[in-house]
C-alpha cells in the first residue's frame, strides 16, 4: 500500500508543492503528509473502500483507520476540511 494516492472522498486537504496555491498551503501539505504517515503507521486496521479514479488517476476512496474515516481524522488536525466534490460547491482554499 506503501505510496499509493487516493483522493479521499468527502474532504479536501492542502497540496504539497509544486501543486499548492501558496506557500502556507505547501507548508500544510508537508504536515498533512506527516500526519497521514503517523496516523496509518499507529493503526491497527485499514479499510478503504474505492469508489473510481479521480481525473488525475488517484483513486477515489473513502478510507477508515480503527473505523475512523481518515479525513475525519486530518480535521481534527486542521489538515482537511469537509468537501463534496460532486455539488457545485467552491473547493477549500488554504491560502486565507
Amino acid at each position: 500500500m506503501q505510496g499509493r494516492r487516493f483522493r479521499l472522498i468527502g474532504y479536501d486537504s492542502p497540496e504539497t508543492s509544486p501543486h499548492a496555491e501558496c506557500l502556507a498551503e505547501a507548508d500544510l501539505g508537508e504536515e498533512t503528509v506527516s500526519a497521514v504517515q503517523e496516523i496509518f503507521r499507529d493503526a491497527d486496521h485499514v479499510q478503504i473502500l474505492f469508489r473510481g479514479v479521480d481525473e488525475y488517476g488517484r483513486g477515489r476512496a473513502h478510507v477508515y483507520l480503527d473505523g475512523v474515516h481518515v479525513g475525519h481524522l486530518l480535521e481534527q488536525r486542521g489538515l482537511a476540511q469537509r468537501w463534496n466534490e460532486d455539488r457545485s460547491e467552491a473547493k477549500p482554499s488554504w491560502c486565507e
